[in-house]
């Protein structure tokens, strides 16, 4: 006799493998810093959240990630997956340690990507810009990509800009007089 797995293993497997896709896309995005001759420049991988930055070497390396990270963003396939683990997470507790990888996965690449461009990656600047990424894909998904890019852009300019002028402020930075 045959055995099938449950199908909450398959669930798991299948969100799994989207999971790792995401991550990947996240990372070519953040990662195309504008890098001439970067390896596999302008190379889409399977399932990544799109292609990174080519021909970007004209431009500051905030600029290109900038550009890389807005058309991620706006790619509403991405987000459709991203919205699936955090309702799959909210009905099924056995999905949670699936999606904080995810979100740890994630975290990761913010903070190597703000370092790249000469920003702390402090964990509530890293948390602040997940939550940024995050929020502006949800309101890309109901406003369509051709409408979320132009918006993604400026906000990601708006972040790195605000990010990179002023030093990181926190509970221990403030002024007690």
């Amino acid at each position: 006799t045959y055995s099938f797995p449950p199908r909450a293993d398959l669930l798991r497997a299948g969100r799994g493998a989207a999971a790792a896709g995401q991550r990947a896309g996240v990372a070519a995005a953040a990662g195309s810093g504008g890098r001439p001759g970067a390896e596999g420049a302008g190379a889409e991988e399977p399932g990544s959240a799109g292609p990174r930055a080519a021909g970007s070497g004209d431009r500051p390396p905030e600029a290109a990630m900038v550009q890389a990270l807005a058309e991620a963003l706006s790619r509403t396939e991405n987000t459709r997956v991203l919205v699936s683990f955090v309702l799959a997470a909210d009905g099924d507790p056995s999905f949670r340690d699936l999606y904080r990888d995810l979100a740890e996965g994630m975290r990761a690449e913010v903070a190597l990507m703000l370092e790249r461009i000469g920003v702390p990656a402090r964990p509530e600047t890293v948390a602040m810009v997940h939550a940024l990424g995050t929020g502006l894909a949800v309101i890309g998904l109901a406003l369509g990509a051709e409408d979320a890019r132009p918006l993604n852009t400026a906000a990601l300019a708006e972040m790195v800009r605000l990010l990179r002028a002023a030093p990181p402020s926190g509970p221990d930075d403030t002024d007690a007089s």
